[in-house]
């Protein structure tokens, strides 16, 4: 689980450095825009179709970190495996740190599951195929 959160720390800390960049650098403001949720926010809301791509950036070369240092015996089973686990972690840990702990960047329920998509399926898209995506690149360099 160590390179999940490794993963899941970076995409995290890329998808708010985006959201600041493009407020400060870009000048992306709200004056005068009444704020009642994230979506409000434009420098927020320009970086959504960007969080996938950091997902399928940034989870594959975790799960390659993963088997580089267990190199299990059969890399198709442990992938399955870890696919499902980090889909669900990172299910249960948005429900928690997005939604239940309330903080200047969580989200309403309808927030989280509605307006956020596509995104947000493409998200766990993403987690889910990421150990898959290694276990074809480790079966492409064994070959």
């Amino acid at each position: 689980m160590l390179w999940f959160w490794v993963a899941y720390i970076v995409v995290t800390t890329v998808g708010i450095g985006h959201t600041v960049f493009n407020w400060k650098a870009l000048g992306m403001t709200d004056e005068g825009v009444t704020v009642t949720s994230v979506y409000d926010i434009s420098s927020y809301r320009a970086t959504l179709p960007w969080h996938p791509l950091y997902n399928i950036l940034l989870f594959p070369p975790a799960a390659l970190a993963y088997f580089a240092i267990v190199r299990p015996d059969d890399v198709w089973a442990h992938a399955w495996v870890m696919a499902v686990t980090w889909a669900v972690v990172a299910i249960v840990v948005d429900v928690i740190g997005w939604v239940l702990i309330r903080h200047p960047w969580s989200m309403t329920w309808h927030g989280m599951y509605v307006a956020y998509q596509p995104w947000l399926s493409l998200i766990y898209a993403a987690i889910f195929a990421a150990p898959l995506i290694a276990a074809v690149l480790i079966a492409a360099l064994l070959a």
